[in-house]
């Protein structure tokens, strides 16, 4: 909007409301004056009708009263007749003038008042020194009007008409009667004398001048108008166009010369004299930038061209990094090989030299040569550990584990080794721990060897502690994530989250975390206050610390705090010199619930046997073996004589090709680096020509290459397991019974161990049952359901037995039925199998249930040990597995150096009671059936 029309719009509305007030102003005043008139008017005719009574009264009616003879004449001798009779006829002339003289107690009935002349008469009657009354009446039944009203009150004259009735003219009572209009007193308010003027006279007097004025305004204000408009024109609008204009041409023409507005002596002329002076600084401050601006792009085309070079160099440089970081790599890997390849046939031959006939002295040089080679396995390990985590390579990997299991397999081991130092060991798990969590338990027991290790390593005499319980106040740490970061994972095929390392931790701390502190406290040498942060470095105790003494890296401690970092805990030490140190690890894991048990590797997958093909013994089984190193093949060839197993050897890929298109083997230890025709190539051979037939030969990987990408590389070949060189014979033996037929036609090793839920992987075509107190039994099942057709589910029938709680959710069972259906699916095909299981299962558990409680009341904790670990497989084989996690806890629990007498009485008291829950449950499988 522009100001000239904004000017124009705000003087019209001044206009508006000055011509508004002064209208409302002058219809007031006109209409006051009006009223005024008109009240003037009725006075007047209120006094002509007051003088009029008063000569009729006072003059006319004694003179007529004299005459003798002279009757009465009301047409002349009546005040009141006379004075209404006058008016009536000056209403002929002025129509909207109306007089009446209402009284509640008339002579004539005509003059009767009404209510609201009767409200008119009460109040002069109650207000004597009130002459009269003026009213503006209006309401929505009548026009409004003007009224005046007097009082008229007896004088004595009045009395000799409306006195006593027999006083009276009898003139006035024959026409009247002598009911109404007599009994007056002297000066009482008798009646009202009103005059009424209808509003509408008022109005149409006012509406018409109205009109006439609103004219004349209207004229004027319309002069009044064009007058201001011509002016502003003339002296404000012209001038502000000249002042836009110049402006436009100072911004359209930046460096010019600008032009100038007129400086005359008014506002205008001030305004104009600034603007010249600030255009005239503009244009300096253009012409001075656009000097600068120049001189600046020079520098800066010159910088640009200069930081091209340098990304250049940075990318030369990179990508030389990156080159130098691969090799680096492949140094490390060839590096691992060539240096595993001949340390396979160092500790080969080592491990054979001590099996045969040696002196004392010949075994010790033996013995050094044997752990000398092992200590440059740990550190060539160590050197791939940290290059892994330094390239962020390291993975942390969650899976449901067995927690108890895992404490028992450390203490197993290192209680051995600490018996060997002549040092005491003791170890403590908390009951109150559960049994299965969900964590990493590869990296959790890689840093607690380490720990332990350690503390063995360091310490001389006293003792070794290792507990294990939870942690009450979790620390606080740099990572924090909501429940949103964290995606659930279902079903089997579901990979684990895995983050990169060591940017941030990879295992997200959940608010249903569990925290567990580990605890590894010894007697040893201790470590100095200063050392204390020192030893998490890398390599830092490859200098003046007690690692040069003792050996060692020291890359042990800073692979374990970094693994450590990245399951979102903390390690910290604590340590006195000369008193022992205790090394504290806190890590967070979560229930388990919704991930899968960590799948079992190919390395503990049973291999299913060819069909119709007979089982080989040991001793007599075929075994191709395919190493390119003459070395390594005879320490591979002496190996399995040592083990019972003779072989048949390739050189190279193509030979085992050509080898195995003449005859079969039960099993192949596959070298996958060799000239010509490698491992990897080979296998894929090997089972692109299996395709056609039933037959699937186990390839065993057997490699210096130690990386975790060198066994997943294998895998996808086809191998079914990764061996790493140098092999040890216990190793060797492991794998051989993993994959090796055994000599009733089942495969054993993995095959014939149960699983921590109790069940047996089944192979497609074969179903394994293996129990503490059942022998394994083999029968064919569908290879698609892994159940025979026709037979009940022993699953579905301990679903029906579960009852909802209060609450309406289903109660935790005693009886797993998926455990439960896979025994019933192994014994299908043997009519009465499951039964006979649960008769002898039924018959010999009470007895062992009874044990506990024996054992309790005696305070044998050999025997509640004993009776709790019989009793944990038997209950797992059944399905029991709620059962079964309590004997676990029982078992760990007595195992303990000083278990807590009330934790032991509580659980038996919990098997106790639980016990005749498992035995209704099982009645009502065997009536399901």
């Amino acid at each position: 909007m522009t100001l000239k029309l904004k000017f124009i719009l705000y003087l019209l509305l001044a206009l508006l409301l000055v011509f508004a007030g002064a209208m409302a102003h002058l219809f007031s005043i006109n209409r006051e004056i009006r009223e005024n008139e008109l009240y003037e008017h009725a006075e007047l005719l209120l006094d002509f009708a007051t003088a009029s009574r008063r000569y009729v009264h006072e003059v006319l009616r004694p003179a007529l009263s004299s005459l003798p003879g002279h009757p009465f004449i009301l047409e002349g001798q009546s005040g009141t007749f006379v004075t209404r009779n006058i008016l009536e006829n000056l209403r002929r002339e002025n129509p909207e003038y109306l007089y009446r003289q209402p009284s509640p107690n008339p002579l004539n009935p005509i003059n009767q008042a009404s209510g609201e002349d009767l409200v008119l008469i009460d109040y002069f009657r109650n207000h004597p020194e009130s002459e009269e009354i003026r009213q503006y009446h209006q309401d929505d039944r009548e026009s409004p009007y003007f009224l005046v009203a007097r009082p008229i009150r007896t004088e004595p004259s009045c009395l000799g008409c409306h006195g006593d009735p027999v006083d009276a003219p009898p003139e006035i009572v024959d026409r009247y009667g002598s009911e109404h209009g007599f009994h007056w007193s002297a000066a009482e308010v008798v009646g009202v004398t009103i005059i009424t003027v209808p509003a509408g006279t008022v109005l149409t007097t006012q509406s018409a001048w109205l009109g006439n004025v609103v004219s004349i305004f209207a004229v004027l204000f319309g002069i009044l108008f064009l007058t201001m408009h011509f002016l502003f024109q003339r002296l404000v609008n012209r001038r502000l166009q000249e002042t836009i204009r110049v402006i436009h041409a100072v911004g359209s023409n930046p460096g010019s010369s600008p032009p100038r507005l007129p400086e005359v002596d008014d506002e205008f002329g001030e305004l104009a004299r600034s603007f010249n002076a600030m255009a005239t600084a503009l244009n300096d401050a253009q012409l001075a930038l656009e000097s600068q601006v120049a001189v600046r792009t020079r520098e800066l085309t010159g910088e640009i061209g200069e930081r091209r070079r340098v990304e250049v160099a940075l990318r030369l440089a990179k990508e030389q990094a990156d080159s130098a970081n691969r090799a680096k790599s492949v140094f490390l890997a060839t590096m691992s090989h060539e240096i595993r390849t001949p340390m396979n046939g160092v500790l080969g031959m080592a491990q054979l030299l001590q099996g045969t006939a040696l002196s004392p002295e010949q075994r010790r040089w033996v013995e050094a040569l044997r752990r000398s080679g092992e200590s440059l396995l740990t550190i060539i390990d160590d050197i791939l550990d940290i290059s892994r985590i330094e390239a962020g390579g390291m993975k942390i990997e969650r899976w449901t584990f067995d927690l108890a299991e895992l404490v028992h397999d450390l203490v197993t081991l290192f209680s051995q080794l600490a018996r060997n130092g002549k040092l005491e060991f003791h170890h403590r798990l908390s009951p109150s721990l559960p049994v299965h969590l969900q964590g990493d338990p590869h990296h959790l027991r890689q840093v607690l060897n380490n720990l332990l290790g350690n503390a063995i390593k360091f310490t001389h005499h006293g003792r070794i502690t290792f507990t294990v319980e939870p942690e009450a106040s979790p620390p606080s740490l740099p990572f924090r994530f909501p429940e949103a970061d964290i995606e659930p994972r279902e079903g089997a095929d579901a990979e684990p989250r895995e983050d990169e390392f060591p940017e941030r931790p990879q295992f997200l701390v959940r608010p249903e975390s569990l925290w567990v502190r580990f605890t590894v406290e010894d007697t040893g040498i201790g470590i100095e206050p200063a050392q204390q942060e020192r030893i998490f470095r890398a390599f830092a105790q490859a200098d003046h610390s007690p690692s040069r003494h003792y050996g060692g890296t020291g890359l042990g401690l800073a692979i374990s705090r970094r693994l450590v970092q990245g399951m979102a805990g903390t390690l910290t030490v604590k340590s006195r010199p000369g008193e022992g140190s205790r090394f504290t690890l806190i890590l967070p894991f979560d229930p388990a619930t919704g991930l899968p048990a960590r799948p079992l590797p190919p390395a503990d997958l049973p291999v299913p046997l060819t069909p119709g093909r007979p089982a080989a013994a040991p001793g007599v089984c075929s075994i191709l073996v395919v190493e390119d190193d003459p070395m390594n093949r005879e320490v591979m060839l002496a190996m399995m004589a040592r083990l019972g197993h003779s072989a048949t050897v390739a050189t190279g890929g193509l030979e085992a090709l050509e080898i195995l298109s003449e005859r079969s083997f039960e099993l192949i230890l596959m070298d996958c680096q060799m000239p010509g025709m490698d491992g990897y190539a080979a296998t894929s051979a090997i089972r692109e020509s299996e395709k056609s037939t039933w037959r699937h030969t186990p390839i065993i990987a057997v490699t210096a290459f130690a990386m975790k990408e060198d066994r997943l590389r294998s895998l996808a070949a086809g191998m079914d397991d990764h061996m790493t060189k140098p092999i040890a014979l216990s190793r060797l033996r492991e794998m051989l019974d993993r994959w090796l037929p055994s000599p009733g036609g089942g495969v054993t090793g993995s095959a014939a161990r149960v699983s921590p839920t109790g069940s047996v992987p089944i192979s497609p075509g074969v179903a394994e049952v293996a129990a503490p107190f059942f022998p394994a039994q083999v029968v064919p099942v569908s290879p698609a359901t892994g159940a025979v057709a026709g037979v009940p589910s022993v699953g579905e029938a301990v679903q029906e037995t579960d009852e909802p709680t209060a609450e309406g959710s289903v109660a935790e069972s005693p009886l797993d039925p998926e455990s439960l259906g896979r025994l019933q699916r192994s014994l299908a095909a043997i009519p009465g199998s499951l039964d006979r299981i649960l008769d002898r299962f039924l018959e010999g558990a009470p007895k062992l249930v009874a044990e506990l409680g024996a054992g309790l009341e005696d305070g044998d904790l050999g025997r509640i040990r004993k009776a709790a670990h019989t009793l944990k497989s038997q209950t797992a084989t059944v399905g029991a597995l709620v059962l079964s996690k309590r004997c676990r806890s029982l078992q760990f629990l007595c195992q303990e150096n000083d278990p807590d007498p009330g934790a032991v009485a509580e659980l038996i008291r919990a098997i106790e009671r639980e016990w005749p829950e498992v035995v209704a449950a099982l009645d009502s499988v065997r009536r399901a059936f």
